[in-house]
């Protein structure tokens, strides 16, 4: 959600025609395609909750650094990065979500899904409004602590290997 407002300041940063940059934030999805993949083995080698607690990190991390690039070139690998680490905290949250729903016996997929979208939408206006008086890096930065203090606390409460219905 931080990333979105500041995405014009990134191409000015980096350079670049319309194409070019419009070609590195596109090779996000190729990302995300394989993070779909290594998603589901890294959830079934390792378990959702542990695969959720390294992925998010790597995901915003991934985001901060948007900031940092300083060409289009780089800009592609983190492009590439942001959709792989996005697919794979995906996954591995949303394999969560599905144990939560067994254990709960009833749906909780679309209000985390809600949430989420709220939590992402917040962000983007509060990044929004925050434009005119910061960086994107400051940005990006304060964005990326905040969801990883949220995280962390929530973290708590993932649901552990031990409790997943592995093959």
């Amino acid at each position: 959600g931080v990333l979105v407002p500041r995405l014009a300041e990134i191409k000015h940063a980096v350079g670049g025609d319309n194409a070019t940059y419009g070609t590195a934030i596109a090779i996000g999805g190729m990302g995300a395609l394989l993070g779909n993949f290594l998603g589901s083995r890294l959830v079934h080698r390792i378990g959702s909750r542990r695969t959720a607690r390294f992925s998010i990190v790597l995901l915003l991390t991934s985001n901060v650094a948007n900031a940092l690039v300083p060409t289009v070139t780089l800009l592609a690998v983190v492009a590439f990065t942001n959709g792989l680490t996005y697919a794979i905290t995906n996954i591995a949250m949303n394999s969560q979500g599905v144990l939560v729903e067994q254990g709960l016996k009833r749906s909780f997929m679309p209000k985390a899904h809600g949430y989420w979208s709220l939590g992402a939408m917040s962000f983007a206006v509060i990044s929004s409004l925050a434009a005119p008086y910061i960086s994107p890096l400051s940005a990006l930065s304060i964005g990326a602590a905040v969801a990883l203090v949220g995280f962390q606390y929530g973290s708590h409460y993932l649901l552990a290997t031990q409790h997943e219905d592995l093959p």
